[in-house]
C-alpha cells in the first residue's frame, strides 16, 4: 500500500513545502537519537543557525545547560509514544538565550518510532512580559507585606486580604480572619457608619476618604483607626481597597500632651498665687506684730492676735504646697533607695493608720534614683494617706517597686526610651476613681473629699514633686476595683549600667 506521501503529486508536494517553509513557527524532525534531520529556513530568523548548521547535529547542542536533562526526560516520554508541549531556553547563534515553546509528537513507521516531529515558536517576548509583571507584583508584595499601615481588601463585607499589619492589629493570624465579616471587628457604635459607607462607596458614590472609627482585636480590646478606602476590582468582581493606619498610641500621646500642658500652665498659675499670696499673709502677720507692740501686755485682743498667726502659718502650709506643685520648692538631691524609703513610710504610716495593711513587693536590683527625699518621701505619704481615705472601712495598701526602661513604657509621652526608671506602684482596693475625673485629680484644690476634709493639694504636690525630678506619675482605677497610682522616677545613670 502507498502510502500520502506516495500518492502525492509533485504540485502537491511543492505546495506543502512552500506551507512549512513559510510558516512563522520552525517545523523539525529528529531521529531516535535526537539527531535532527529536517528543520524549515525560518530557523535563521529564530537563532540565525540555516538549516545546514543545525540539520545532522544532535539537539542538545542548542538547549541551555540547566534545561538539558529535563529535555532528555521529554525525549524519552515522547519515543514512548507520548505528545508533549512544554518550554525551555534554546541557545542562538550569538550565544544569547530565547524562550522557546515546542509541541512534538513521535514519528511512526511500519508501526515504529523512528523519531519525533515539532513545531519550535518563540515565546521570548511572552516570557520577558511575564518576568517584567512578575518582579512588578513581587515589588508592590514586598511594599504591602511590610507597610507599616493596614492594608485589607473587603468583598460582599467580607474580609477577602490582610498584610501582616492588620492582623496585627486584629491580633491573629491572617488565615484565622480572612473570610469572617469586617463588621464583626468594628466597635458596636460605629457599625451602622461603617455598613452606611460600604454600600454608598459599592454604589460608586463620592465620599471623603478618610474616616475614624474605632476596631475590636481578638482579645475585646478597641484600636483607634484612621481609614482611607476606595472602590477596586478584585478577581473580577467589585470590592473596597481600605488603607488603616492605629492611632491609639498617637491618641492617648496627644491626650497627655494636652494634659501635660494644662498642667504644666495650672503650675504657672499656682505659683503666681502663691508668691502674692505669701506677700499678703506676710504683710496681714507683720501688721499684727506691730499692733501687739502697741498693745498693753497682756491686752484683751491679744487672743485674736494669736488667732490671726495661726491663721497666717494655716495660709503658709498652703503656699509651700503650691509652690512644691508649681516648681518642686527647694531641692536637697541625692542617691535615695527607695526601698528604704518605702520602708521607713510604711512603719511611720501603719503606726497612726490602724485600719489599712501595707503589703510590700520589693524588687532587690532596684537602683537608686537622684532625688530630694524628703520630697519624694511626701509623694510616698500622699499616695497612701490618698489610698487609705479611699477605704474607710480600712483594707489593703499594695506598694510595689521595679524596674523598669522606657522602651518598654513607651505609652507615657514624658518619658525617654533611653532612660531606665524606677516605678513605685501604690493601689488600694477601695472604691475607685470615676472616668471622667480622672484626668483631673493633679489639678490643685480639685477635691472629692469636700473642703472640711482636704484642701485638693496633695496629689497635685505629689504631681508637681515627680515632674520637677523628670518622672511622671499616672492613674488607673475602675469603680470599686479600686486605683493604682505609678511613679517613674529615672534611675541613676552608672547604677543602671552596673546592673
Amino acid at each position: 500500500m502507498n502510502s500520502a506521501a506516495d500518492t502525492m503529486t509533485a504540485n502537491e508536494q511543492r505546495n506543502y513545502r512552500d506551507l512549512v517553509e513559510n510558516l512563522n513557527d520552525v517545523v523539525y524532525t529528529t531521529d531516535r537519537n535526537a539527531v535532527v534531520t529536517y528543520v524549515s529556513p525560518n530557523i535563521v530568523r529564530l537563532s540565525g543557525f540555516k538549516p545546514d548548521e543545525v540539520v545532522g547535529k544532535n539537539f542538545v547542542e542548542f538547549v541551555h545547560p540547566d534545561d538539558l536533562s529535563d529535555r532528555m526526560d521529554q525525549f524519552v516520554k515522547i519515543l514512548d509514544g507520548y505528545e508533549q508541549a512544554t518550554e525551555y531556553r534554546f541557545l542562538i547563534k550569538t550565544g544569547e538565550i530565547k524562550w522557546v515553546r515546542t509541541s512534538t509528537r513521535p514519528i511512526i513507521k511500519d508501526g515504529q518510532v523512528t523519531g519525533v516531529q515539532g513545531i519550535l515558536v518563540d515565546i521570548t517576548d511572552r516570557k520577558e512580559i511575564e518576568e517584567a509583571l512578575r518582579r512588578s507584583e513581587e515589588k508592590y508584595r514586598i511594599v504591602v507585606q511590610h507597610a507599616n499601615d493596614a492594608i485589607f481588601v473587603l468583598q460582599d463585607q467580607r474580609i477577602k486580604f490582610m498584610n501582616p499589619s492588620a492582623c496585627e492589629i486584629l491580633g491573629d493570624a491572617c488565615s484565622n480572619i480572612s473570610e469572617r465579616s469586617f463588621l464583626e471587628f468594628v466597635h458596636p457604635d460605629d457599625r451602622p457608619m461603617i455598613q452606611d459607607r460600604y454600600k454608598r462607596r459599592m454604589r460608586g458614590e463620592k465620599l471623603s476618604n478618610r474616616i475614624y472609627f474605632k476596631m475590636k482585636n481578638i482579645n475585646g480590646d478597641f484600636r483607634d483607626i484612621e481609614l482611607n478606602a476606595l472602590l477596586i476590582v478584585w478577581e473580577d468582581q467589585p470590592a473596597i481597597l481600605c488603607f488603616g493606619k492605629d492611632t491609639t498610641v498617637q491618641k492617648m500621646t496627644e491626650a497627655q500632651l494636652r494634659n501635660s500642658q494644662r498642667m504644666e500652665a495650672l503650675g504657672t498659675l499656682a505659683g503666681g498665687i502663691a508668691h502674692n499670696f505669701n506677700n499678703l499673709l506676710m504683710g496681714i502677720h507683720g501688721n499684727a506684730s506691730l499692733c501687739r507692740i502697741k498693745l498693753d501686755d497682756p491686752s484683751p485682743v491679744d487672743k485674736y492676735l494669736d488667732k490671726i498667726n495661726i491663721l497666717v502659718e494655716s495660709g503658709a502650709k498652703l503656699t509651700k504646697q503650691l509652690l512644691h506643685y508649681a516648681r518642686g520648692g527647694d531641692f536637697q538631691v541625692g542617691r535615695v533607695n527607695l526601698n528604704t524609703l518605702v520602708k521607713e513610710v510604711s512603719e511611720t504610716v501603719t503606726a497612726t493608720k490602724k485600719r489599712i495593711r501595707i503589703q510590700l513587693t520589693l524588687s532587690e536590683t532596684i537602683p537608686d534614683v537622684k532625688a530630694d527625699k524628703g520630697q519624694i518621701e511626701q509623694v510616698l505619704i500622699n499616695l497612701v494617706l490618698n489610698a487609705a481615705d479611699a477605704m474607710p472601712e480600712g483594707g489593703d495598701v499594695s506598694i510595689e517597686t521595679t524596674s523598669v526602661e522606657g522602651r518598654e513604657i513607651n505609652k507615657i509621652a514624658s518619658l525617654s526610651d533611653e532612660q531606665t526608671y524606677v516605678r513605685l506602684t501604690v493601689s488600694d482596693s477601695g472604691h475607685g476613681i470615676p472616668v471622667e475625673i480622672q484626668d483631673r485629680i493633679f489639678e490643685p484644690f480639685f477635691t472629692t473629699k469636700g473642703l472640711e476634709r482636704g484642701t485638693g493639694l496633695g496629689l497635685s504636690t505629689a504631681y508637681g514633686i515627680v515632674r520637677n525630678h523628670n518622672g511622671e506619675i499616672t492613674v488607673e482605677s475602675e469603680i470599686d476595683k479600686g486605683a493604682v497610682f505609678s511613679v517613674y522616677l529615672p534611675a541613676v545613670a552608672e547604677n543602671a549600667a552596673q546592673r
